[in-house]
């Protein structure tokens, strides 16, 4: 088992080099995308992405909170409040979630009504957007108790994982039918990051609310 400075040094190592083959994953990701994509498919993809990135201020920073109360636990010993909090923050981060793809989606049908060049463009990506800001909040929430929980090598993996399939996904996708490629490649690229991290033995978390817990959390949590 490895302690101290060995497990820093190999946490360090773990996270930093995965960190770098991601951005080096990226940057061919990037390179293909502007290749198979036209400035405009672009336009409407960085705009998309804008609106998922946006999707992690949903839940006011419940999620957060229970993070730092479970990084508390694990020194006070008091998991079992660690575990109720989890539990909460997870049932809030998907309903939140939930509503912020059912607004993305009822856009998507309103803009479907109208005409343009690019709007079946931006109205079938609303609409895979709304799926997506379910998924990405559902491994978002996973991959920080992971890293609370000092699983470093997991997350690393699923960072390798979720740069390779984005680029084996989304990026042929994308230059073999475009944006429309390129939409589904992400889908899968969420859902199969996901199915690694079933794979690996990462439970799922149960579901459970708690008024005062969730405004705990959310004053604990939103200024983070």
């Amino acid at each position: 088992p490895l302690s101290g400075w060995r497990r820093l040094a190999c946490d360090m190592l773990s996270v930093g080099g995965s960190t770098v083959a991601y951005q080096g994953l990226g940057v061919v990701t990037s390179l293909v995308l502007r290749g198979a994509l036209s400035p405009m498919q672009m336009g409407v993809w960085q705009g998309l992405k804008l609106l998922l990135g946006y999707a992690n201020y949903a839940n006011l920073g419940v999620s957060k909170g229970a993070a730092r109360e479970l990084a508390i636990a694990a020194g006070s010993g008091q998991m079992a409040l660690a575990e109720h909090s989890l539990n909460i923050a997870f049932t809030v981060n998907t309903l939140t979630s939930l509503v912020y793809g059912g607004g993305l989606a009822v856009a998507a049908v309103w803009l479907g009504r109208n005409s343009g060049e690019l709007t079946p463009a931006w109205s079938a990506g609303l609409l895979v957007m709304a799926v997506l800001v379910v998924l990405q909040r559902h491994l978002t929430f996973h991959v920080t108790i992971l890293r609370c929980r000092q699983a470093f090598a997991l997350t690393s993996w699923v960072t390798l994982v979720e740069g390779a399939l984005t680029l084996a996904l989304a990026g042929v996708g994308a230059w073999r039918w475009g944006l429309a490629g390129l939409y589904g490649g992400t889908v899968l690229t969420m859902g199969g990051t996901l199915a690694f991290l079933r794979w690996q033995g990462v439970r799922p978390f149960r579901y459970e609310w708690q008024w005062a817990e969730i405004k705990r959390l959310v004053t604990i949590g939103g200024p983070i």
